[in-house]
């Protein structure tokens, strides 16, 4: 299991002479990902539901991995739309574990539509933004946000939570520091 949020996580200097963590060492590709979205409450609401979605992933991949499919994942869920995540159904798993790789598993695509509907109903709640969620539950404490994740979403574990908590940036503190690469 990979988690982001790991302490243990160093930051380093890379090649461009910026200091990163060590997670995006050697994928120049995933740079621009680290500095402009990782731990911040993205902006828009597509980026905030996909950042569940990546968090599901980090399960079994490392994020570097999981961004490697992040492709693949918007074509899947069709740009995380709405009405679109709360549409999937048994016809979307097969088709899309059709296609194979790393959304070929019929299992993790059954768990995936099951948080996709969490993920509207939590949205419902919060002005259909789940971006609103995640700015709300950054006033909880850590362990608090670990509750409320874990019991929200079906299946998450308290991994899948850090993992989430770190991506979507609502826990100051977490080893993941906003501004941990300099110019």
């Amino acid at each position: 299991m990979t988690m982001v949020s790991d302490a243990a996580v160093p930051a380093i200097a890379l090649d461009d002479g910026r200091t990163r963590c060590s997670w995006v060492a050697g994928r120049p590709e995933h740079h621009f990902f680290h500095d402009a979205e990782f731990g911040m409450i993205p902006d828009v609401d597509d980026l905030a539901r996909e950042r569940v979605f990546l968090a599901c992933l980090q399960r079994d991949m490392p994020l570097v991995e999981a961004l490697d499919v992040r492709d693949a994942m918007w074509a899947a869920f069709k740009g995380y739309d709405s009405k679109t995540l709360d549409a999937l159904d048994d016809a979307w798993i097969a088709a899309t574990a059709a296609q194979g790789g790393a959304l070929g598993d019929k299992a993790r695509l059954a768990w995936l539509r099951d948080v996709a509907k969490t993920v509207v109903a939590t949205a419902k709640e919060y002005k259909d933004q789940l971006r609103e969620y995640f700015l709300a539950v950054r006033f909880l404490t850590a362990d608090e946000q670990f509750a409320d994740i874990t019991a929200r979403f079906p299946g998450l574990t308290r991994d899948d939570a850090a993992n989430l908590m770190a991506l979507a940036g609502t826990v100051e503190g977490m080893p993941h520091e906003r501004d941990c690469w300099k110019a």
